[in-house]
């Protein structure tokens, strides 16, 4: 419960500071203004940085949108959320395998890494359209698992996609609310708030029954060729 709330306080500070701290998202123009090319690689190796410690990565979303717009934002944080997946997968993979085994060894816990062997990419974007589950920092347990590198970051991709879109949305229309009145900022964002948990609710089932359907189909032409 303590460590929900820990990393609950840090998402939101973040969130804050990414959003709505003036001063830091100057600096931030000024820096992506200086270093046209090395801005896009600095927002990679943070979200690395983020994902290995456990830290949330969806203001890192946020901040692309506020610096860079909708079209190279998503561009940008799924980049990075690609990179540090891969990251986190290649340290549960090659590095720590063993202490996470270590963990996951109760017969509870076990299921899960039998089911990701079984399920393959669907499983990983099933996890990563979840937003309870720590994004990037995911790539620890499905490194620990039989799954292919290239079925996990297959998943990675589907399952982040809905996510992606509307938090670097939010990040692109912050900067416009910032400009407004106390009260509209109030009326506005409570709107926004709203369409971004029905949006998300809308589009993340909706992805997952096109992966069930599709796996569905491919299941059925396999059993026919045998």
């Amino acid at each position: 419960m303590f460590l929900k709330f820990l990393f609950g306080l840090i998402w939101f500070s973040l969130f804050y500071l990414v959003a709505f701290d003036a001063d830091l998202r100057h600096l931030l123009y000024q820096f992506c203004a200086n270093h046209r090319v090395l801005a896009p690689f600095a927002l990679i190796l943070l979200q690395i940085l983020f994902a290995s410690f456990g830290l949330p990565c969806s203001p890192l979303s946020i901040l692309a949108g506020l610096l860079w717009g909708l079209g190279y934002g998503i561009l940008y944080s799924t980049a990075a959320s690609l990179a540090a997946s891969s990251f986190t997968f290649t340290l549960g993979r090659y590095v720590i395998k063993k202490y996470i085994e270590k963990i996951f060894r109760t017969n509870r816990l076990n299921v899960i890494i039998s089911s990701i062997a079984d399920h393959k990419w669907r499983s990983s974007a099933v996890a990563h359209a979840n937003p309870i589950f720590p994004g990037s920092s995911l790539g620890y347990v499905f490194g620990a698992s039989e799954i292919s590198f290239l079925s996990f970051l297959s998943g990675v991709l589907l399952g982040t996609l809905p996510q992606q879109l509307l938090i670097v949305a939010l990040g692109h229309v912050s900067g416009i609310y910032l400009s407004l009145s106390t009260e509209s900022k109030s009326i506005i964002g409570l709107i926004l708030m709203i369409i971004m948990i029905v949006a998300y609710k809308i589009l993340a089932p909706k992805l997952l029954n096109i992966i069930n359907l599709w796996q569905s189909k491919h299941v059925s032409l396999s059993q026919k060729h045998l």
